[in-house]
Order: C-alpha cells, then sequence, then structure tokens
C-alpha cells in the first residue's frame, strides 16, 4: 500500500514536470493515466466514478509593456530570455502603471513572479525599500523563500538578505531581520505577534 503512494506521488512529480530529465506531453500523459490507474485500483465500491480529461493548450506569453523602462538590467535580461505568461504580464504592468492588483490562477501558474519582478525593481532602485512578504503559512513561506532568494542574488545583489520571520526563527535573530533585513516572509501571526509590536 504504501508502495501505491510512492508511485502515484512519483508519477504525480513526472505529470508536473519535475522528473530529472524534464516531460513531454506524452511523458505526462502517462504519468497523469499512472495516478489514474492507482487510483482506480485502490477504489472500491464505484469510489472513482468519473475521468474527465482536459486537453492541453499551448502557453499564452506576452511581452512586459515596461520592460524598456526596467533600471534593474540583470532584472530584464531575465525577463527576456523567459517569456511571461498573460496573466504575470498583464499584473506587473498594472503594478508599474500604480494600480492594485488581485491574481487567482491555478496552482504553479507563476502568481509569485507577478510581485517578485517590481519588488526586484524596486530593490535595486531604491536603497532604501524593503519587502514584506505574508504568507498563510510557514512551510510556504520557507519554500517560498528558495526562489526569492535565487531571483533575488540573481538580479539584485548576492549580498540581499532574504530571512523567513515565524515561529522557528531564533530569538537572536529576530531583532535583525526586523531591523535591516530587506525581504522578510512571514505569516499573519507572526506578522501581529512579533513584528508590528516591534
Amino acid at each position: 500500500h504504501g508502495h501505491g503512494r510512492s508511485a502515484a506521488a512519483s508519477a504525480s512529480r513526472s505529470a508536473r514536470g519535475d522528473a530529472p530529465g524534464g516531460s513531454n506531453e506524452g511523458s505526462s500523459a502517462a504519468a497523469i493515466d499512472g495516478v489514474v490507474a492507482w487510483l482506480r485500483s485502490q477504489s472500491t465500491d464505484g469510489q472513482l466514478v468519473h475521468v474527465h480529461r482536459i486537453p492541453g493548450r499551448p502557453p499564452r506569453t506576452k511581452r512586459l509593456q515596461y520592460i524598456g523602462q526596467l533600471s534593474n538590467t540583470k532584472l530584464k535580461k531575465t525577463l527576456e530570455a523567459r517569456p511571461l505568461y498573460t496573466h504575470q504580464a498583464d499584473a506587473i504592468d498594472a503594478v508599474f502603471e500604480g494600480e492594485n492588483v488581485c491574481i487567482a490562477t491555478g496552482t504553479a501558474s507563476g502568481k509569485s513572479r507577478c510581485f517578485l519582478v517590481p519588488c526586484m525593481e524596486a530593490l535595486k532602485s531604491e536603497k532604501d525599500s524593503r519587502c514584506l512578504f505574508i504568507y498563510p503559512m510557514k512551510a510556504l513561506a520557507q519554500d517560498q523563500r528558495r526562489a526569492t532568494e535565487e531571483l533575488a542574488h540573481a538580479t539584485v545583489s548576492k549580498k540581499l538578505k532574504v530571512s523567513t520571520y515565524d515561529g522557528d526563527t531564533p530569538e537572536a535573530d529576530r531583532p535583525a531581520i526586523r531591523k535591516s533585513t530587506r525581504i522578510v516572509l512571514t505569516n499573519p501571526d507572526r506578522l501581529h505577534v512579533g513584528i508590528l509590536p516591534n
């Protein structure tokens, strides 16, 4: 039974393109078939009643309208090398136009890039700027920290400090994070208990 779960998890990773060596449409379909077959093997009394396939479609990309105005040249090169999805470009352009933005798209659709790009531009061009990212769960903040740090070091500075501020953050480290860390990832609890009162 445990082996079945492992096989399904492996197939699911392949379907998302996490498998070593990348993925293509054929291998993704085969991986999904593997997950469905495993679910059917575990299903009793007709628990799995329907499987509906939604065909894939080519990604829709768009050039960032404000790319020529970016002062962060490393960020500009990164964006030119990797096209943005339409929702990313629209959201980032709206931010640069001074709009408030709310994004509602599926899992792993690149929502983080919608706010990371404007933040990296600000961190590079405004030396006193800082960013506070609030995530609903500690685990999500920890996961996002790695991607945020990677982009910050590639486009702003390898010395730029990115820190999580949560219940596991050592007490001795908290004052310095509050005072000088330029990118802080936290959750609502720590924001109200540890950051705002200090």
